[in-house]
């Protein structure tokens, strides 16, 4: 029995620090991109730009001047592609269930940050970024204490 008790607690850090690890990429690719937003604006500069990493760049472009198409964008991959090779290593596609908690929190955190943003901080913005964040809290909650009682059955 306590060598359950370890496995299982092993096994949640595990999962916890893989829950949170698959946000990474996304967070990292938008926080590159806002900041290539903010160094060059809606500037005709911008559209001169050329690197050997073509493909990047126009997806860096894309998240500066089509916010709604590079939510989608950054979550299809994140999403389908990054899932679907955790369903290759560990035969499961656990994990999908409780990131449909943070995936809203994420996205509303892309749109008050992104550069283009012009009211983050107005009362509607407030209200609805509280109530994302108390929706994905309650959704999060249902799940964990979900999990600890069909742990402990």
């Amino acid at each position: 029995m306590g060598g359950k008790a370890k496995h299982t607690s092993t096994t949640t850090v595990t999962n916890t620090v893989l829950m949170v690890a698959v946000a990474v990429p996304a967070i990292v690719w938008c926080s590159k991109a806002f900041v290539l937003c903010n160094a060059f604006g809606n500037k005709s500069e911008y559209a001169g730009i050329t690197a050997p990493g073509g493909l990047i760049l126009g997806l860096q472009q894309l998240t500066c001047r089509q916010p709604l198409a590079a939510v989608n964008f950054i979550f299809l991959v994140n999403v389908c592609v990054l899932f679907w090779i955790i369903n290759l290593i560990q035969g499961s596609t656990w994990l999908i269930d409780p990131y449909w908690t943070f995936i809203p929190v994420l996205i509303n955190t892309f749109y008050n940050l992104h550069p283009s943003a012009t009211s983050s901080t107005s009362p509607r913005a407030l209200v609805s970024s509280t109530l994302v964040w108390a929706w994905a809290y309650r959704l999060t909650y249902r799940y964990v204490l979900a999990r600890l009682v069909f742990a402990s059955n």
